[in-house]
């Protein structure tokens, strides 16, 4: 009498399909007659990519995932990439910071020189009038240095490069209620150059450790980061 075959609890309840795909790892989903294929996984990855790449999960140097120069390559196929290299972002925030920071050194300046005149009238004799030269001595070298920064960013063309934030970092200064926050992320680009970038907290909050994407550049000034992926 040959043996009665018990159909699959896994046929009739989904569910445990389900579970038994996640404990068999990534790969246990792979369609019949096409090993390895992850139906997750990205067409535009080459074979044999992590799923992860490019979607800006999972470190660097993980085990299974591609070398960044891979991970560049793969990227120039990417469908959104075109796109983004012809995107306009606006600078307008960024101008306007540095706008400001211009007009708070020429303040600064205007105050420290009114102070030095009544420190000169009220008290000629007294050698402490050093003192406010010195702030406006430093407020006109602090002056002229943003003013030539602000010209070279406002003239520099917008560049556009595809990028791997390889680092971001964030450093607090101050004590209590005036704590200031800064945001620095280094890039690295396709031809192996790694720079680091000042950044607002808005194009900060748009990248993490890994992720690949577009760069928008002006001089020094990174104005904008759009993820692939």
């Amino acid at each position: 009498m040959p043996p009665v075959r018990r159909p699959d609890p896994a046929s009739r309840w989904p569910i445990l399909r389900v579970l038994r795909l996640r404990a068999r790892g990534p790969g246990a989903g792979s369609e019949p007659g096409r090993p390895g294929h992850s139906p997750w996984r990205p067409s535009w990855l080459p074979s044999g990519a992590h799923p992860n790449v490019g979607s800006g999960v999972g470190p660097l140097s993980a085990a299974g995932a591609i070398s960044l120069a891979a991970r560049f390559e793969a990227a120039q196929r990417h469908p959104e990439l075109p796109e983004l290299m012809r995107r306009e972002p606006s600078v307008t925030r960024q101008m306007l910071g540095e706008g400001c920071s211009v007009a708070g050194l020429t303040l600064f300046t205007t105050l420290s020189s009114i102070g030095l005149l009544v420190f000169l009238t009220a008290s000629r004799r007294s050698p402490l009038w050093v003192v406010p030269l010195f702030f406006v001595l430093l407020g006109l070298f602090l002056l002229a240095a943003a003013t030539k920064r602000g010209s070279r960013i406002h003239a520099a063309p917008l560049a556009r490069d595809l990028a791997c934030v390889v680092d971001k970092r964030t450093e607090i200064s101050g004590a209590d209620s005036t704590t200031t926050t800064k945001y620095h992320a280094t890039l690295e680009r396709t031809d192996g150059q790694r720079t680091e970038y000042e950044v607002d907290g808005r194009v900060a909050g748009l990248m993490a450790q890994g992720d690949l994407g577009v760069a928008y550049t002006k001089a020094e000034l990174l104005v904008d980061f759009q993820r692939l992926r």
